[in-house]
């Protein structure tokens, strides 16, 4: 399967993790009880949901499947996709 997984931890026990698909799954999304807001990056919807401290995202550019989860800011999430070099 062509997937990776990254971990990071920081110095505070803050954590999240990046996964990527190179084929999109998709599936059910839990957002009961949650915030989900939208963000377009390099063209392409990102589906940002919130509960508590934590957050998901799902973004899909070109087929591709990107997830992030943890314990970030909406500023955080949107700085890491948009860092991402846009080869799709």
């Amino acid at each position: 399967e062509n997937t990776f997984s990254v971990l990071y931890t920081n110095e505070l026990g803050g954590q999240y993790s990046i996964d990527f698909y190179v084929s999109a799954a998709g599936g059910a999304i839990d957002t009961e009880e949650a915030t989900a807001m939208e963000e377009k990056i390099h063209g392409y919807s990102a589906l940002m949901i919130q509960k508590e401290d934590q957050i998901m995202v799902f973004w899909y550019p070109s087929g591709h499947e990107y997830i992030i989860t943890g314990t970030l800011s909406r500023e955080d999430v949107i700085s890491i996709l948009n860092s991402i070099k846009k080869t799709f």
